[in-house]
C-alpha cells in the first residue's frame, strides 16, 4: 500500500463531510432567499437549527459511504461508478434522516431543505471527487505513488496484459519485470529489484504454472515482504487475509500480509499518536528523574540508540534509557558463551555484568523502555506490535518468522504480556504472528492494559 493511495482515501473523508454541510447550508440559503417569495415560508427557523440536525447526519452519511466502499484505498478509475455510489449513499442517508425525523417527532418541517440538501450533496460531492480523482490520475501519470509490478503470465497473454497496464495508468501499476515462470533465475532477478525497492507486488496470471511452484512463489513474497495477487480463476490458495477485486478488468485475489492493510493502518496510527502523546505527557516527571539518576550514577549518555529492524526489514534507531555500562556492546562477544537462549537468535543472561545497579531497577520496572514513546510518535514503532529485534537476530529468522516484519514493532505485545522473556523464541514468534493475523484496536487496548498489570506486578524482566 502506497502512502499516496492512503492519502487520497483519507482526504475524501473531510472533503465529503464539508460538502455535505455545505449542501445543507446552500439549501437553507436557497429556501430563505432565492425561493422565499415564490414559496411562502410557513415555518421560520434559524440556520443553527439546520446545522443541529446536519452535523450528526453528515456522520451517518460518511458511514453509509464507507459501507459502499467509497473510501477504499484502491481506486479503479471508474468515475461513473463512483457517482452512482455517491447517489445511492446520499439517497440512503437522506432516507434514514427522514425516518429519524418522522419517528422522533423532531420539529424540522422544511421538505424543501431536505430534498435540496440531497440533490446538492450528490452534485457537490460528485464534482469534488471528480476533481480529486483527476489530480490523483495526474499524479499517477507522473509516476508518483505507482505500484511497481512483476507480471507472471503465459506466453499467449504476455503482450496483451502488459499493454493493458501501459495504456491504463489509472490502474496505478507499472510493470517492471515480465516473466512466464518462477525459477532460480527469476527469483534472483526479483530479489535484486526488491533490494533496490523497485518491486511492490507480484501478479500471477499463468494458469499453466505448477501448483508446487505457486506455493514457492507465495512463500517467496512473504519472505521478501511484497504483495501477491493472482487471477481468481487460477487455483484455490489457503489464505488468512485476502481481498477480491478487479485489476485491468480481471478478477484478482490479493493476499494481504495483515489485517492492518488499508484503513486499519490509519486507525492504528491515530491510536498510537493520541495514546502515545498522552503517555509521554503523563510520564514526563519519570523521564526527568530517570535521566538525572542515569547521568549521576554512571558514565555515558542518558539515552542510547540501538539498531533494530522495523517494518519491511528497514533499520531504525530505537531509543532507551541506558541501563548498561558504556562499552556494553563490545563486551557482548565475550559473553555469548553464557547465552541462556539456545532456541533462537536472542541473547539472554541472568545477572548480566554489563547492567548497572540502577539499570537493573529501570529494566525490572520497564522504565528503560519509556523513550520508545519517541519512536512511536516518529512512526518507526507502534505502541503494540512484535518485539523489535537486532539485525543479526533477524538474519536467523525462519521463513515463517519473517512475517514479523510485515508491521511496525511495538513497545509491548502478546509475547511480552504472555510470559515476558521466559518464553521460548519460537513461542514468542508464534504469539506475535497471531497478533499480526488477528489485529484489532480492541486487542491493542487489551494488551496495553495487560502490560500495565504485568509491569506493576513485576513479572519477568524488561
Amino acid at each position: 500500500m502506497k502512502r499516496s493511495e492512503l492519502f487520497f482515501s483519507v482526504l475524501l473523508v473531510p472533503l465529503d463531510y464539508i460538502f455535505i454541510i455545505l449542501s445543507g447550508v446552500s439549501a437553507y440559503a436557497l429556501r430563505f432567499s432565492t425561493f422565499s417569495e415564490s414559496l411562502p415560508i410557513q415555518y421560520d427557523f434559524s440556520l443553527s437549527q439546520v446545522l443541529h440536525v446536519l452535523f450528526p447526519s453528515a456522520l451517518l452519511w460518511l458511514v453509509v459511504f464507507a459501507l459502499l466502499g467509497l473510501y477504499s484505498v484502491r481506486y479503479d478509475g471508474k468515475s461513473r461508478g463512483e457517482w452512482l455510489k455517491v447517489f445511492i449513499g446520499s439517497t440512503t442517508a437522506v432516507a434514514f434522516l427522514i425516518f429519524f425525523i418522522f419517528f422522533s417527532q423532531e420539529l424540522f418541517a422544511s421538505r424543501f431543505i431536505i430534498l435540496t440538501t440531497w440533490v446538492l450533496s450528490v452534485l457537490y460531492i460528485g464534482i469534488a471527487r471528480t476533481i480529486v480523482r483527476a489530480v490523483q490520475l495526474t499524479v499517477l501519470r507522473k509516476g508518483v505513488g505507482v505500484r511497481q509490478l512483476v507480471l507472471i503470465t503465459s506466453e499467449e497473454d504476455k503482450h496483451k496484459l502488459a499493454k493493458t497496464f501501459t495504456t491504463n495508468p489509472e490502474f496505478g501499476f507499472r510493470v517492471v519485470l515480465h516473466i512466464t515462470s518462477f525459477n532460480n533465475e527469476s527469483r534472483l532477478r526479483i530479489h535484486e529489484l526488491v533490494s533496490r525497492d523497485e518491486v511492490d507486488d507480484i501478479l500471477l496470471a499463468n494458469p499453466q504454472m505448477h501448483e508446487s511452484m505457486i506455493g514457492e512463489l507465495v512463500n517467496f513474497t512473504i519472505e521478501e515482504q511484497i504483495g501477491f495477487r493472482y487471477t481468481a480463476d487460477l487455483l484455490p490458495v489457503p489464505l488468512t487475509h485476502f481481498g477480491l477485486n478487479t485489476l485491468a478488468g480481471i478478477p484478482v485475489i490479493e493476499i494481504k500480509r495483515t489485517s492492518l492493510e488499508g484503513w486499519g493502518r490509519v486507525w492504528k496510527r491515530i491510536f498510537d499518536l493520541v495514546i502515545g502523546a498522552l503517555m509521554l505527557i503523563l510520564t514526563a516527571p519519570i523521564f526527568f528523574i530517570t535521566a538525572v539518576i542515569v547521568r549521576l550514577t554512571s558514565l555515558g549518555p542518558v539515552l542510547i540508540k540501538l539498531q533494530r529492524v522495523g517494518e519491511r526489514g528497514k533499520i531504525f534507531s530505537l531509543f532507551k534509557f541506558r541501563s548498561m555500562v558504556q562499552n556494553a556492546e563490545n563486551l557482548k562477544a565475550e559473553l555469548l558463551k553464557f547465552n541462556e537462549r539456545k532456541d533462537g537468535p536472542l541473547f539472554k543472561m541472568t545477572n548480566d555484568p554489563r547492567v548497572t545497579p540502577f539499570g537493573r531497577f529501570i529494566r525490572k520496572t520497564s522504565i528503560d523502555e519509556l523513550p520508545q514513546l519517541l519512536n512511536v510518535l516518529r512512526g518507526t514503532m507502534s505502541l503494540v506490535g512484535p518485539r523489535p529485534h537486532e539485525p543479526q537476530e533477524v538474519s536467523h529468522y525462519t521463513q515463517n518468522q519473517k512475517k514479523l516484519l510485515s508491521i511496525k514493532p511495538g513497545m509491548t505485545g502478546m509475547a511480552q504480556v504472555s510470559g515476558r522473556s521466559d518464553l521460548q523464541f519460537e513461542e514468542e514468534a508464534q504469539l506475535d504472528i497471531y497478533y499480526i493475523e488477528n489485529w484489532s484496536l480492541l486487542l491493542d487496548i487489551r494488551l496495553l492494559l495487560k502490560t500495565v498489570q504485568v509491569v506493576l506486578l513485576r513479572k519477568g524482566s524488561a
